[in-house]
């Protein structure tokens, strides 16, 4: 693997917005009321389902990895770094 695959970005390289994420956690033994609300959100199951990857201005994971790529320019704010700096 080469260098350039272990920098890491801390912001989004298109706009320089924080990064976001969406998971899908699966509950267990919820509890509902009369109308269907719940009222105690159980257990983890520890099963965990897809994660959405965007930044807080929508742009998506696939956008930013194209920006990394060089299909447009880093945006300023956008810091990264090798995992072996400290």
């Amino acid at each position: 693997m080469s260098a350039d695959n272990e920098l890491t970005f801390d912001r989004c390289p298109i706009c320089g917005g924080g990064i976001q994420a969406t998971s899908e956690v699966y509950l267990v033994n919820l509890m509902l009321d009369k109308k269907g609300d719940v009222v105690d959100d159980g257990e983890d199951s520890g099963c965990y389902g897809e994660t959405t990857i965007y930044c807080e201005n929508d742009h998506t994971h696939e956008e930013m990895i194209n920006c990394i790529n060089g299909e447009m320019p880093i945006h300023p704010d956008a810091k990264y770094r090798s995992p072996w700096e400290d």
